[in-house]
């Protein structure tokens, strides 16, 4: 997903769920900050987090090549695939495949115990770890005193970055593999024909079965990150004849709903459930419908004018990750206890990720 969603989207989600404009700029702001914690970014803005190990979130196209050059990909319990997953696992491709209701139906078969754990991280909406991800965090913020529960918004921010991404990002891996992430004949079906301003590229084919290029939805390109496309392929995984057809639209607008449903149990102290328990009516859908699919390559301006009957956007400024060092130093504790979360859940369902 792109800066639009996961940041003004957030922020209308919070707003609706009964958080305060103010409280909601926050969520919002860690939200959106999910896709800028690069290391770049970090030495060029706080670089005074280094002497501290700072946890990245996300990592530029910049890094991802100089990981590229790296053999120690192939290697499985190398420092530099560790860091890799560590960084798309937790945060953007969150593991839904632990039980294994998808199977791998390739016409080659894989090749390595690595392939078949990797298999099992595919992301996936609506997961055991969503659950517990998600009602762990409400039991934490519901026992927090009111300072501590101003902090815990950035928590919240991460946690809604990594949910809406569950359903943009469902049957990708947050690890570099060929038979998990491969995407064949790639096919837009709306909207068509698209405007220029839309990104469109994918990754080429890569040197070796784990390149960074089958890293994620590399090799689909940033179809998935837009609302407002619906496209279909034929993932490597899958037998042949076996398309997927993604709903951009539909998708979208059922992150947003889930957020939404997860922020009012953050701020009621509801047990968050899937489905969803919600007995308002949605009143404000439409227009979110409406927004997500508004074919613009960047809905931010659509998400401030559309949604203004629900929404009160002037307490949301324009997104800026520099010059933020308190809210920062929260995001890096914040990020580091939810990535431990993730490692150690996969680390108990048999050690998935191979780490000794």
């Amino acid at each position: 997903m792109n800066r639009d969603f996961h940041y003004e989207g957030t922020y209308a989600a919070a707003v609706i769920a009964g958080f305060t404009p103010e409280s909601a700029a926050d969520i919002a702001w860690a939200a959106q900050t999910v896709d800028e914690c690069t290391k770049e970014n970090v030495d060029k803005f706080y670089p005074y987090l280094n002497r501290w190990d700072p946890v990245f979130t996300c990592q530029s196209v910049t890094e991802n090549i100089k990981e590229e050059i790296s053999s120690l990909l192939s290697n499985e319990t190398s420092s530099t695939l560790q860091l890799v997953r560590s960084i798309w696992m937790p945060f953007h491709f969150l593991p839904g495949n632990i039980d294994g209701h998808f199977r791998y139906k390739g016409i080659i078969p894989m090749e390595s115990e690595r392939d078949m754990r990797d298999f099992l991280c595919i992301c996936e909406p609506n997961s055991d770890l969503v659950l517990q991800m998600i009602q762990r965090s409400v039991s934490v913020f519901s026992h927090c005193n009111q300072e501590e529960k101003k902090e815990y918004l950035i928590m919240i921010g991460i946690l809604m970055h990594v949910l809406a991404d569950t359903w943009a990002h469902q049957y990708f891996s947050g690890t570099p593999n060929y038979f998990v992430n491969e995407v064949k004949d790639m096919k837009r079906l709306d909207p068509l024909p698209l405007p220029e301003d839309f990104e469109t590229g994918a990754t080429p084919p890569g040197p070796s079965n784990y390149s960074m290029s089958y890293l994620g939805h590399g090799r689909a390109g940033h179809f998935p990150d837009y609302g407002c496309m619906s496209y279909q392929y034929h993932p490597y995984w899958k037998a042949t004849g076996e398309n997927i057809i993604k709903n951009g639209p539909e998708d979208f607008s059922c992150a947003f709903q889930q957020m939404e449903w997860a922020l009012r149990c953050f701020r009621t102290g509801n047990t968050f459930t899937i489905p969803e328990q919600h007995p308002e009516e949605k009143q404000w859908l439409i227009a979110v419908d409406d927004v997500i699919k508004t074919i613009k390559a960047d809905q931010s301006g659509v998400w401030r004018r559309q949604m203004a009957d629900f929404v009160d956007y002037d307490y949301l400024p324009d997104y800026k990750f520099e010059g933020e060092k308190h809210k920062m130093t929260f995001f890096q504790a914040y990020a580091r206890e939810h990535r431990a979360f993730v490692m150690g859940y996969l680390q108990s369902n048999g050690n998935i990720l191979n780490v000794h």
